[in-house]
């Protein structure tokens, strides 16, 4: 079932991706008429049927943004266990910082939740499956490398792409609680039991070979932390 869902995935975000555009694009053209058709029959003193008009209006426009937020639930969630092999239902953050980005998305985030039940069952059992088949790319990062799940402390190999999601920028002074969440990511990917996986790009020309970007997975069950890192760069 759960792979049924996980193959579904790229055709859901597509869809989502589709539909979010259309909609809007179906409430700002009708938002223009709309506004003129209402001054008209308020001048003529016809209120019903401008509250009528106004109230049909809103009412499809809240039905499609509901709609788009409904899509939008469905798709992380199925995006979620492709990450974590299991169903997985965060709670709010513990902590959550989301860097300004440039025009092309380049920045820095870091999401550190509490580890849910699910999570910390399925790595409990930590096995084979976890170790060549997850986490699982979206469709837009079909480019991109993947290492998949592996048990902590982190080797010496790995330490430059922990370096490289540890690597916030901020603009300015970083905030107290930033480089704090940071230091104990760092903190905990040198311990055991820990869990971590990523999917990373490099750029590269024909004098250069760089970092490009990642998307950082840890679960530290000690803690009961879990840590989402991007940095694109």
């Amino acid at each position: 079932m759960l792979g049924t869902l996980v193959e579904a995935r790229m055709s859901l975000y597509d869809f989502n991706t589709l539909y979010s555009c259309f909609g809007r694009l179906v409430v700002w053209a009708a938002l223009v008429p709309v506004a003129i058709i209402s001054i008209r029959f308020l001048l003529r003193k016809q209120w019903k049927r401008a509250v009528k008009l106004c109230a049909v209006f809103g009412a499809a426009a809240l039905t499609l943004w509901g709609g788009e937020y409904l899509l939008y639930r469905i798709d992380h969630a199925l995006y979620l266990s492709k990450i974590f092999d299991t169903n997985v239902g965060f709670g709010r953050p513990i902590y959550e910082y989301d860097s300004p980005r440039s025009f092309h998305g380049d920045g820095y985030s870091i999401t550190v939740y509490q580890l849910p039940d699910s999570i910390r069952s399925r790595f409990a059992s930590f096995d084979e499956t976890l170790e060549s088949d997850f986490p699982k790319k979206q469709g837009y990062r079909k480019d991109w490398h993947t290492q998949h799940w592996k048990v902590g402390p982190i080797p010496k190999e790995d330490l430059k792409y922990m370096r490289f999601a540890c690597g916030f920028y901020s603009g300015g002074k970083p905030p107290a609680k930033l480089k704090n969440s940071v230091r104990e990511f760092r903190e905990a990917l040198k311990s055991d039991p820990v869990y971590y996986s990523f999917f990373y790009s490099r750029l590269s020309d024909d004098k250069h070979d760089y970092w490009g970007d990642i998307d950082f997975f840890m679960i530290d069950p000690k803690t009961s932390r879990v840590y989402i890192i991007n940095h694109n760069t």
